[in-house]
């Protein structure tokens, strides 16, 4: 009895801290989004304030910069991608694809359709120079709309936000600033814009754009250690896990300064960050893996890049990886992996000791397996091919929307690219570091003296993880606001030095 009254009060503890998480995420969400529309939550009190909010005036010459820009690149678009160059070809004999209720559009004569994009042609550039404004948006917008509506093959998803945020332009006040209708006309040149012209645009951001992951080996050839750089500008991820690189000098040839490396201690697994707006916390430097943390809008995601060689016992990089995940428990983790094992399961025809080791360990750790069955090898050489690249993820990330696919794309290596994606937005996460060395340890400690007696008994008297994590978390705010009032704030300087982004994750 007692044992079923303890399970019961346990399965309502669970609850409710599942609750307590969902409504966190619900308030960081709803404050990331009145944040992008310029919003606090006092203007929501009432439909008056709310009214009031959206019609205070801005500024115009954003808005008008937009609009600029916007013009100057419709007039490149026409041309190319809504087909102006290969109009005669497009319509003169079109292939019939027609969106789903709009049908019943039909192309006009090669003649008119041409005219059509002469139209469309005269909207941008009014656009750009914003004269008759909303008759040059109209003259756009419905030629627009009527060549996208015409042919679903070339519908693409920049073709639907090139329109969606001209029709968004069209009921702004973005010919106020710079333009020809504001030199004409004294009366709105240089106008004030209500915040509702830049609402609708800033909800464009609100999108998410994926997580990308870029994975290879790179069979320590300079060829292709050279090369990756270039394929990183075309496919833009905003991780790159790397095994095998080619090693000159302790250095990476080839490598921008710009983007941060962390190396295992043997320097065969490697993970590069391109992206400025990535911000990682070093976890762990191993002999044969390493592992960091970054913080996207949705949640904060470990990172892990190993390599085990077929001359070594797998199982000592495997172990390295293991004591990663046993202190992260149900955190999402992703790891990209070459651990040269074959099982049926990610794309050999038979089993191997190595293989079964590593799909002991996968079932262990409660791991997922993203490679798909058929997939195309992820290394070919001669007429030897296989699939010793994985890419593993933890069972708290089985919600997520992840696409896993290995690229074409020419490598100059054994190993063909690999590219995952996970439907996250990537945040623009900055750590504090402070000047610790320079004194007034004492001021510290007396801020911290005050309150740390109560977060002690706090802490004592936490009877569950959520009443524990609700302790951690005030400690952790009450030792920033120790640092902030106590410590000068070091500059954010580029480098890619692991030692110093792993300091700046302990002086978070």
């Amino acid at each position: 009895m007692a044992t079923e009254k303890a399970g019961d009060c346990s399965s309502g503890n669970e609850t409710k801290e599942f609750r307590k998480n969902v409504l966190e995420n619900c308030i960081q969400l709803r404050n990331r989004i009145l944040k992008e529309l310029g919003i606090q939550i006092e203007d929501l009190s009432s439909f008056e304030s709310f009214t009031r909010l959206l019609h205070k005036p801005r500024d115009p010459s954003s808005i008008a910069v937009i609009r600029i820009l916007y013009g100057f690149l419709m007039i490149i678009d026409v041309h190319h991608e809504r087909g102006l160059s290969s109009a005669d070809s497009r319509w003169g004999n079109p292939f019939e694809c027609r969106f789903p209720f709009f049908n019943f559009l039909k192309p006009l004569p090669l003649e008119w359709m041409i005219m059509i994009y002469l139209l469309m042609l005269l909207g941008a550039g009014g656009i750009l120079l914003g004269y008759k404004y909303r008759l040059s948006c109209l003259c756009f917008l419905v030629p627009y709309w009527y060549i996208f509506f015409l042919d679903k093959s070339h519908w693409n998803n920049h073709s639907y936000l090139f329109g969606l945020i001209g029709s968004q332009l069209m009921l702004s006040g973005a010919n106020r600033c710079w333009s020809l209708d504001g030199k004409k006309n004294p009366n709105i040149r240089h106008k004030q814009v209500p915040l509702w012209n830049y609402a609708l645009l800033r909800g464009q951001s609100l999108s998410n754009e994926p997580l990308k992951i870029l994975q290879i080996n790179l069979s320590r050839a300079k060829a292709a250690t050279n090369k990756l750089h270039l394929t990183a500008s075309t496919i833009k991820p905003d991780v790159i896990l790397v095994q095998e690189q080619y090693i000159n000098n302790n250095g990476i040839p080839g490598i921008p300064q710009t983007w941060k490396t962390f190396s295992s201690s043997n320097q065969k697994a490697t993970i590069l960050i391109p992206s400025s707006k990535l911000k990682p916390a070093l976890l762990a430097t191993k002999v044969s893996m390493v592992a960091l943390k970054i913080r996207t809008s949705s949640f904060p995601i470990t990172i892990i890049s190993a390599y085990s060689s077929p001359a070594q016992n797998v199982h000592t990089t495997l172990q390295e990886i293991q004591e990663i995940i046993s202190s992260l428990p149900e955190e999402k983790i992703i790891i990209g992996a070459d651990l040269r094992g074959h099982n049926t399961l990610w794309g050999y025809r038979s089993n191997d000791n190595r293989g079964k080791d590593i799909l002991d360990f996968i079932l262990a750790n409660n791991l997922n397996i993203i490679n798909k069955p058929g997939a195309l090898p992820t290394f070919q050489k001669n007429n030897s091919v296989g699939w010793p690249d994985l890419t593993l993820y933890s069972q708290s990330l089985i919600d997520s929307s992840i696409n896993w696919e290995v690229l074409e794309e020419i490598s100059l290596s054994d190993h063909r690219y690999i590219e995952t994606t996970i439907a996250s937005t990537v945040a623009n996460q900055f750590y504090k570091r402070y000047k610790t060395h320079h004194g007034n340890h004492l001021r510290f400690l007396n801020i911290l003296g005050k309150e740390i007696y109560h977060l002690e008994r706090k802490i004592i008297a936490a009877r569950n993880s959520g009443e524990l994590n609700n302790a951690t978390i005030e400690l952790q705010t009450l030792i920033i606001n120790a640092c902030n009032k106590s410590f000068k704030i070091k500059k954010q300087t580029p480098h890619n030095k692991t030692k110093l982004v792993d300091r700046a994750a302990r002086n978070s």
